[in-house]
């Protein structure tokens, strides 16, 4: 899978992901995905995307991670980025991958709540999974939250 941001006619970013169908054999049930929820826990962290996830439109939602009630100003870069988003569309499995904008370069320490332009492709339930490393360990926090 890749991920990129092409601009349309009007010079308005489009967040694209290429990737190919393929089928994996075997039986498959759905399962349902948690209810939504603000945040999620994952050692020692709070995770929490915050913001109106709007289906097909442009949205700026943003990303807080805490512990013991503190924002972390430690994020560590992970494959180029202090944290990766992706987001799977119950049922048909759609995904979005996303990044926190970078922190502007006169930001020490770098922006602890970062904001990530989403687009999401459907409405519905949206499984994200967000990752994020500190002190050379990464974590995985996944979080439910409705598109509309």
């Amino acid at each position: 899978m890749t991920a990129f941001v092409a601009l349309d006619d009007r010079n308005q970013p489009h967040h694209l992901v290429l990737g190919t169908d393929f089928e994996v054999p075997g039986p498959y049930a759905a399962e349902p995905l948690p209810a939504a929820t603000p945040d999620s826990r994952v050692d020692g962290y709070t995770v929490a995307l915050e913001g109106d996830p709007v289906a097909g439109q442009p949205a700026m939602l943003t990303l807080r991670i805490t512990q013991n009630g503190s924002a972390v100003t430690d994020l560590e870069p992970y494959l180029g980025s202090v944290a990766h988003l992706t987001a799977f569309h119950e049922g048909d499995l759609q995904a979005v991958h996303m990044h926190p904008q970078a922190p502007e370069p006169a930001d020490d320490p770098p922006a602890v709540a970062p904001m990530v332009h989403a687009e999401f492709p459907a409405t519905g339930v949206c499984r994200v999974v967000i990752q994020f490393q500190t002190r050379g360990q990464l974590d995985t926090a996944p979080i439910t939250v409705v598109a509309r």
